[in-house]
């Protein structure tokens, strides 16, 4: 059978280059890279036809050709004549462009797959080309990359198990040591201080890119830090139909250095300080060089999916991926490599589509076997909650039937209502609310308190089922367009503990018929044991109204006698997405 040509644009950049290697090597198919520079494209087409000498491939003529093309030249004369099958667009960043060269190529009757990750590409891509696609019977491929193409499938795949999913977190922390290129240091630069979007409270919001900085645990690797970016997974259905509190993307640079001019960055920019960094990139491109001598050559990526499994208890998954060697950078070309094994085999109808609606993580993860590249997936089950394991299974048992379904490990994540609320006067009161967030004084506030249930203190514990005491509780209270979170855990029975900054209270957790009260019974400042007479006088009580929907009343008071917060009112869970 004659080999199907396959014209790679951008096939001299960073993932052009490995995806030209990766793929060069098969008998069914004639490859055709193309660069800016003449000399780039035919001096890369040497070396990989020299290479597929060495590994066998039989050929009657050179099976990689370079040629020279400028991207604004690639237009429906041009396809027309060279007569490709398929054409690969790895030139980017795909946030400059629109799907004009798409359309060219598909109206020549090419198939089209491209590495697109950015998000206002990807949200046209189908509405743009899809017509064209069918009409042509070609496939139309956008996002087969690191994401949405395999941040989704991985998703899909470990949601499978389960009946609700609650939280989707995924994170990227590649090497220091990777190539980083042109294009993609302005993408990140360009996210940089920006809204990005996210998936919070059970609904759409934004976040600001690389901000909101966490530590995560990677297996192997350690803690490594990262920041909030844009990516377009929290917009799309097929994963926010699945998540019923959080779907959020986070990566970041393994370098502090790196790292700190970045939050610089976004903090310049946020403040309208600093209207376009791109100038920035050749700058960065010599420093992060420079920096590489203190960096690894191991980076990887983790996706955790919590909520509810089909057995009914409080579950999570993750997915790992770990790469050695600097094998990492060859990540983002999987997908692609993977729609091109799924094209020569006819299994994609035509059409204009996301990578993620037709490649599965199995596809996907069968073009790592050449890479020191390894995946795992680990579960692990929740033993109770942080309010079970204070009060016992026969107290919790005999609470109101809304105070269960909010306390138990498999409540729902977000409960809605409203409230009404009291602030403090006094200056202190007012320096006190304003350095916590806390709500001002209004009547019959829309409130949202988020239960965001994570599996103990480190991730990455191996205990399985984990117990009530490595169990975390992030409950996040929205009143109007004020927010603010503690954090609660219980390491022993009859008491709570809820931080929140540097202050630690323990609560003595008292049931009765009616309910629940929570006494401030010690607290703690930077860890230190402070005098109880210094404490906030704090009045919690929780219990059910006749509707029977969770109320809540709660009064904090300073150690002066002076109101704090006052608040009080209802809350019902979110219904669950469909």
């Amino acid at each position: 059978m004659k080999p199907k040509r396959v014209l790679l644009i951008g096939g001299t950049g960073v993932f052009g280059q490995l995806l030209a290697r990766h793929i060069g090597v098969r008998a069914d198919i004639e490859l055709i890279v193309t660069s800016r520079s003449k000399t780039r494209a035919e001096t890369l087409a040497r070396d990989l036809n020299a290479r597929l000498k060495t590994v066998g491939k039989t050929m009657d003529a050179p099976s990689v050709a370079g040629i020279s093309l400028e991207r604004r030249d690639a237009d429906l004369a041009f396809f027309a004549a060279l007569a490709p099958w398929l054409v690969i667009d790895a030139s980017g960043p795909f946030q400059q462009w629109d799907h004009s060269l798409a359309e060219a190529a598909l109206t020549a009757g090419a198939h089209v797959i491209d590495l697109a990750d950015a998000r206002t590409y990807l949200l046209s891509h189908q509405e743009a080309l899809d017509p064209l696609a069918r009409s042509k019977g070609v496939v139309a491929l956008a996002g087969a990359s690191t994401t949405p193409a395999l941040s989704e499938a991985v998703v899909t795949e470990l949601a499978a198990g389960f009946r609700r999913v609650d939280t989707i977190d995924m994170a990227i922390a590649p090497a220091g040591t990777s190539e980083v290129g042109p294009a993609v240091l302005n993408a990140i630069l360009g996210m940089a201080g920006q809204p990005v979007p996210i998936r919070d409270e059970g609904r759409l919001s934004s976040g600001i890119g690389w901000s909101d900085r966490q530590t995560i645990a990677v297996p192997t690797l350690g803690r490594r830090s990262v920041a909030r970016v844009e990516t377009v997974d929290a917009e799309r259905s097929g994963m926010t139909g699945r998540s019923a509190l959080r779907v959020a993307f986070f990566a970041g640079l393994e370098s502090p250095v790196e790292r700190f001019g970045l939050y610089v960055l976004a903090a310049l920019r946020r403040r309208g300080w600093l209207r376009n960094p791109s100038f920035l990139v050749p700058w960065l491109t010599i420093i992060r060089r420079a920096l590489r001598v203190t960096a690894s050559d191991r980076g990887g990526m983790v996706v955790r999916v919590t909520g509810v499994g089909r057995d009914g208890a409080r579950a999570e998954v993750e997915w790992s991926l770990i790469a050695e060697h600097n094998d990492g950078l060859s990540v983002p070309i999987l997908a692609a490599a993977a729609a091109l094994e799924a094209l020569l085999a006819d299994r994609i109808e035509p059409g204009a589509r996301l990578g993620p609606d037709v490649l599965s993580l199995a596809d996907i993860e069968a073009e790592a076997s050449p890479y020191a590249i390894k995946t795992r997936i680990r579960r692990r089950t929740l033993e109770g909650s942080v309010f079970l394991a204070a009060l016992g299974e026969d107290v919790e048992a005999a609470l109101p039937t809304a105070l269960r379904r909010f306390h138990a490990a498999d409540g729902a994540p977000v409960w809605q209502g409203r409230a009404d609320i009291d602030a403090g006067t006094g200056w202190l009161s007012r320096l006190v609310a304003a350095v916590f967030g806390l709500p001002v004084s209004g009547r019959d506030v829309p409130v949202t308190v988020s239960v965001d249930r994570r599996f103990g203190p480190d991730a990455g514990t191996k205990i399985d089922p984990v117990p009530p005491s490595f169990h975390t509780e992030i409950w996040s209270r929205r009143f109007g367009n004020r927010r603010f979170s503690s954090t609660l855990q219980s390491n022993r029975p009859g008491f709570v503990t809820e931080s929140a900054g540097p202050f630690a209270f323990d609560l003595g957790v008292q049931c009765d018929p009616d309910g629940l009260s929570l006494p401030v019974v010690g607290w703690r400042l930077f860890g230190v044991r402070m005098p109880l007479g210094l404490a906030p006088v704090s009045v919690s009580r929780e219990r059910v109204d006749d509707q029977d929907r969770f109320c809540f009343d709660i009064r904090v008071s300073l150690p002066t006698g002076g109101l704090l917060i006052a608040y009080r009112g209802w809350l019902m869970p979110l219904a669950d997405p469909e």
